[in-house]
């Protein structure tokens, strides 16, 4: 499966996996009811599935995540007046 390590984990394809894994065992247990064993493959799958997910809205909660807000939240755009800076020559008589 992906890594939640990645910048930006795509929750709608992790979320459109796990429904169609689901759909599968489902599918397969109406087939095979009697059998314990079958579609135990498919249940690690959909857990693995269920803790990446849980790990990535964990990592974006902490502010490690690809959120938005965070990324841009603490942007500091300095602001120096220009008091003080008048130039010679502009305005001031020549004779000095």
């Amino acid at each position: 499966m992906g890594s939640v390590s990645r910048r930006n984990y795509d929750f709608k394809a992790a979320r459109q996996r796990r429904e169609q894994l689901v759909a599968m065992y489902r599918s397969g247990r109406r087939k095979n009811p009697d059998d314990p064993e079958w579609g135990w493959g498919l249940v690690a799958l959909i857990e693995e599935i269920d803790r990446e997910i849980d790990e990535a809205h964990a990592k974006r909660a902490a502010g490690q995540g690809d959120s938005s807000e965070k990324q841009f939240g603490n942007v500091l755009t300095p602001i120096i007046p220009a008091w003080g800076t008048r130039s010679k020559g502009a305005g001031e008589d020549a004779d000095d």
